[in-house]
C-alpha cells in the first residue's frame, strides 16, 4: 500500500480549480513536452485545470495567464505538488 506522503500526483490526475505548483518533468521530453516548457508549463510554475473535456480528455491549464489544451498523456509527465500560495497569487494579481 502506497502512503499519502510517497504518492506521486500527476497533472492530469488534478481537479478543475485547484492550483498545483509543477515540483519536476519525469521522463523523456518529446517535441510536445519541449513546447509545452516553452509554454510556461517548468519546475516551479503554478499550473490550474481550467476544465476537462466530457470524455476526460484533453485538459485545459491556465498557466502565466495563458490558457493551454494538453493531451492527458503529455499531461501526465508533469508531477505537481499543492499550491500554497493560491490565495497569494489571487491577492497578488489584485489591482491597487
Amino acid at each position: 500500500m502506497v502512503s499519502a506522503a510517497n504518492r506521486v500526483n500527476r497533472l492530469h490526475q488534478q481537479p478543475p480549480g485547484r492550483p498545483v505548483v509543477i515540483d519536476h518533468i519525469d521522463g523523456v521530453l518529446d517535441a510536445t513536452g519541449l513546447r509545452l516548457m516553452e509554454l510556461g508549463l517548468v519546475p516551479g510554475a503554478t499550473v490550474t485545470v481550467t476544465r476537462v473535456a466530457p470524455l476526460g480528455d484533453p485538459l485545459e491549464l491556465s498557466v502565466l495567464g495563458t490558457r493551454v489544451c494538453v493531451r492527458k498523456q503529455a499531461a501526465s509527465a508533469f508531477v505537481v505538488i499543492a499550491s500554497s500560495a493560491s490565495s497569494a497569487t489571487a491577492v497578488a494579481g489584485a489591482a491597487p
